[in-house]
């Protein structure tokens, strides 16, 4: 049994990450990252070589959720995913994180709108440290995403490796993508008559 949800990962994942290629929408969206696993080495804390992060975008206007391993979480790496799924004027929510908001002077600047100064985005965010919905405007929050990680990280926790924690995105990702199981389970035989994918090494 084991082996045959291995199997449906390994196929919704080849599937997803191709149409994922063509995703691109404008509306508002939430940014957000989360660390979804980790062993824990001792009291200090986490061994960071067992430290994975993803990435989630969720577009409001497509009620979709995009999820992807990232080595890291900096501007260098969040960046290219946010410009080829968010389209230019769109509305972007995210935490107070260094990597979205400079908080260094006394006016804090959004260092997305800085580094995408032709896109003409709207960033607004929420400071985490204090509150998860902004007092003054209810839309401006990342709570979406926020429950995405909790479904997410109870289903990977209980796997260590980056392979393995791929396949279970991939096949978040694949449910966000296609809601409804027929059409699920159509492109799922569509796709194991068309590709030899079961014994394939795809990553």
């Amino acid at each position: 049994m084991y082996e045959y949800h291995e199997n449906f990962r390994k196929v919704v994942t080849f599937f997803t990450y191709r149409a994922l290629t063509l995703l691109n929408a404008d509306g508002e969206w939430e940014v957000d990252e989360a660390l979804v696993t980790s062993k824990k080495r001792d009291r200090r804390g986490r061994d960071a070589r067992f430290n994975i992060w993803a990435f989630g975008l969720h577009s409001r206007l497509l009620n979709l959720s995009i999820v992807y391993l990232v080595p890291n979480r900096r501007k260098v790496t969040l960046y290219p995913l946010i410009q080829h799924f968010i389209q230019p004027g769109s509305t972007i929510y995210s935490d107070q994180f260094k990597t979205y908001v400079n908080t260094n002077t006394n006016s804090k600047r959004s260092l997305i709108e800085e580094f995408f100064p032709n896109n003409n985005y709207c960033h607004l965010w929420v400071n985490h440290k204090h509150t998860f919905l902004n007092r003054y405007n209810a839309k401006i929050n990342t709570n979406s995403i926020e429950n995405d990680w909790k479904n997410l990280i109870s289903l990977t926790r209980r796997k260590l490796t980056v392979r393995t924690i791929k396949y279970f995105i991939g096949e978040f990702n694949f449910r966000q993508l296609i809601k409804f199981e027929q059409e699920q389970f159509d492109i799922l035989l569509y796709m194991l008559s068309k590709y030899n994918l079961v014994d394939r090494n795809f990553f």
